[in-house]
Parts: C-alpha cells; structure tokens; sequence
C-alpha cells in the first residue's frame, strides 16, 4: 500500500517536473530579443515570430494529444515527449543562424502542445474522489507558473547567465526528468488503436 502511495507522489512530482521545465521555455525569449536581433542579425518582428510560432505550433499540437494518449502507451509517450523538447532545446542553444532557432522552437511547441492535455489527463487516472481536486489544483499551477512566474523566473536567471546557456540548463534538465520518467512513470490507460479523424 505504502508502495503504490509513493509511486502515485513519484509519477505526480516527476510528470510535473517536466511539465514545469518545458512551460518555461515558452516566453523565454522575450527577454532576450535585443540580444537575438544581433546574434543573428534580424529585425525585432523576425524575433517576436519565434514565440509567435511556438504558440501557433503548441495550439496545434494540443489537438492532436488526445490521440496519441489513446493511441501510444504512457511510458513512451512521455520519453517521446521529452526527447522532442530536448532536441528542440539543444538546436536552439547551439542556433548560429535563425532558421535552425525556428526549427529549434517548432519541435519545443510540439512537445509542450502535446504534453499539456495528457498531464491532466494522466493526474486524473492515477488519483480518485477528492485527490482530483488537489491534483488538479497542482496542473493549474504548474501550467500557470509559466506565464505568471516564469517571465521573472527568467529575467533573474539572464542576470548571470547568458539566454544559450539557460537553454543549455532546460536541456539538461530535461535529460534528468527523462531518467526519472523511466523509473516512476508507468503506462496508466490501455492503448487503444483510432483511426485519425
């Protein structure tokens, strides 16, 4: 009993950590554009497309989740997951050029897009009657610290770091949530084989 307890907080702490790593390199780039406009010798609205892209491409992405929640076991989706962002992540810290930030930004979206409804999803299979609520309120703010604080979070980090080398930590990061993923996060639905509509 005690067991399944721990691996529910285990699978909780794990899949939000992820969650929360990814969400902040949503609006990581605002504070930075003057620095990108000159390492990459674009204008102002070429940089502002960067997280105009990754909202368009996130909103896409999540429509399509559901889908594959159904439709790829847990475990791997989530490793799927990470290792879009982390891929997506490494190309931007390492972009010499902006085309390869683009790119870099397109699969970060990707990833975010399709983790943030199976999150929900997933807390909500693994807890019953009145955990639902707390875990829920734990989505929220995971979800939410990343328009709210993460902006703040960001600037303070940029203080002492360089923006390529935050992307460098979000990578690494990520890296780490991944080891966890493989322990802690388990299949929780039974895949089931949809045609795409």
């Amino acid at each position: 009993m005690n067991e399944t307890i721990l691996h529910r907080k285990a699978f909780i702490l794990v899949l939000s950590a992820a969650t929360l790593v990814m969400a902040l390199s949503m609006l990581a780039l605002s504070p930075v554009a003057s620095s990108l406009m000159v390492a990459w010798n674009v204008s102002f609205a070429q940089i502002e497309w960067l997280t105009t892209v990754f909202l368009l491409v996130m909103c896409l992405s999540m429509l399509v989740s559901p889908w594959l929640f159904n439709r790829i076991c847990f475990h791997k989706l989530i490793l799927m997951i990470l290792g879009c962002f982390m891929i997506g992540t490494i190309l931007l810290s390492l972009a010499p050029w902006y085309l390869m930030a683009l790119v870099g930004r397109v699969l970060e979206a990707t990833a975010l897009g399709a983790m943030f409804p199976p999150y929900q999803s997933a807390l909500l299979v693994i807890t019953t009657g009145s955990r639902q609520i707390m875990v829920m309120g734990i989505a929220g703010a995971v979800m939410s610290f990343a328009i709210v604080g993460g902006p703040a979070v960001i600037e303070l980090a940029l203080v002492y770091i360089n923006w390529r080398v935050f992307y460098g930590l979000l990578a690494l990061l990520t890296i780490l949530v991944g080891i966890g993923s493989f322990t802690w996060i388990t299949n929780i639905v039974p895949v089931h084989v949809y045609r795409f509509d």
